[in-house]
């Protein structure tokens, strides 16, 4: 078998003892089973050494990565010895210096651009929107009825979320499906100069509204953020481009993706599907299985000093990636972590992260993904996989599902 690219191409450095380096690239060929792929990895021990982190372009000469979810924790909790600055690589792939706060800012200054979302991401102010969630989700579910099928992907899960984005963030929706064009350039395209051109498209135009919000404040998200204060003084106008884009990002991409793995799983497991539409109560607690259970988010931090971690030696300047896909099926933590029990109802996982970056759309994602499961249980009958279709997928900075094509009967 031919030694993949990767390995042939990074420069491992000297202090990684050769018995913790990854003989594989774990990010690729990961086929239909991206999360079982990456239970590849869990042998080698609970930190490891990959020869390729999983944002293209970054870290070339690869990056520790973490599979076990105390471990992670830890590391996640610790922000002296492990910084969020500089750990998606956006503002360096655009030539620019400004952050994508608050995920790429450290204490205290998280806490201080943090402060102005909190309020706008509240579990009250997510639990207002239910309403128009569920309408949405029914106008959907309404508009592909008879058919009989759909791809769930391109049919419902990219446009629940991102409508709702939408209307928050105070953008047009006819533009949608070049905004979701854009965003697959940035979280699946292959080659850096893809990822590039998505990012500048993205830029320029939040840039732009940024500029017009000042001019005229409107009521929503992006106003707020294009005129803030942070401890007093206005906001500048690169750190209202970083939250922005951070912003958009996460609204257009990691709610789509958790709702196309559940959704996989409720159509690939009959039973489960079954209990759930006849114990309609029991959907938040399946929610929070198939949240830990399939978990698709690797986020990244940067070795401030040299530092023992973990039994480890890492140097400053190192880079450790944290699957959340592998912490939250950790088997010390969990039994049959591989296995999803819809009863389990277990809280403790890794899914919004952990610590002070916890993921502020956490409340968000919640209501939308239950009352997506609460809609479709009620108005659709059961639905599989159609029969003979494949399920495209891909792993990086999110576990992606490309295409998710389900059948049902016809009423």
């Amino acid at each position: 078998m031919a030694t993949p690219t990767a390995i042939l191409e990074a420069k491992i450095p000297d202090h990684v003892p050769p018995d913790l380096i990854l003989p594989f690239d774990p990010w690729s060929d990961m086929r239909d089973r991206p999360h079982e792929a990456l239970e590849r990895v869990r042998p080698y021990g609970p930190i490891v050494y990959s020869p390729r982190h999983h944002i293209i372009g970054f870290a070339p000469n690869g990056s520790w990565m973490v599979t076990s979810a105390k471990t992670a924790r830890a590391l996640l909790l610790d922000t002296v010895n492990f910084s969020s600055r500089n750990t998606t690589g956006i503002p360096q792939a655009l030539g620019e210096s400004f952050k994508l706060a608050p995920i790429e800012a450290d204490p205290p200054e998280h806490s201080k651009t943090r402060a102005v979302l909190n309020p706008l991401f509240s579990p009250s102010a997510m639990k207002a929107l239910e309403g128009k969630i569920r309408e949405r989700s029914i106008g959907l579910i309404d508009a592909i009825l008879e058919k009989g099928e759909c791809d769930f992907v391109r049919d419902f899960a990219k446009v629940l979320p991102s409508e709702i984005f939408l209307d928050m963030m105070g953008l047009p929706h006819s533009r949608l499906p070049e905004f979701l064009a854009w965003e697959e350039m940035i979280m699946g395209a292959t080659d850096f100069a893809g990822r590039l051109k998505g990012l500048q498209s993205v830029a320029d135009f939040l840039r732009s509204e940024i500029h017009a919000r000042r001019e005229r404040a409107t009521d929503d998200v992006l106003s707020i953020v294009a005129n803030s204060q942070i401890e007093g003084r206005p906001i500048t106008e690169a750190e209202a481009l970083g939250t922005s884009i951070l912003l958009y990002i996460a609204g257009l991409d990691t709610v789509v993706n958790s709702l196309c793995w559940h959704f996989r799983h409720l159509a690939e497991h009959a039973d489960d599907q079954a209990i759930l539409r006849s114990n309609p109560a029991q959907i938040n607690k399946a929610v929070e299985e198939f949240l830990r259970g399939y978990s698709i988010v690797t986020v990244t931090r940067v070795v401030t000093a040299d530092v023992e971690f973990g039994g480890v030696t890492m140097r400053k300047d190192d880079v450790v990636a944290v699957p959340t896909a592998l912490a939250s099926r950790d088997p010390h933590e969990f039994e049959d972590a591989g296995t999803i029990e819809i009863d389990r109802g277990a809280r403790r996982h890794l899914s919004f992260g952990f610590g002070p970056h916890i993921c502020l759309g956490m409340h968000l994602a919640r209501v939308e993904i239950n009352v997506a499961i609460e809609e479709w249980l009620k108005r659709v009958p059961p639905f599989h996989i159609k029969e003979g279709a494949a399920i495209p997928c891909h792993g990086g900075a999110v576990l992606t599902i490309e295409r998710l094509p389900l059948a049902w009967d016809k009423a």
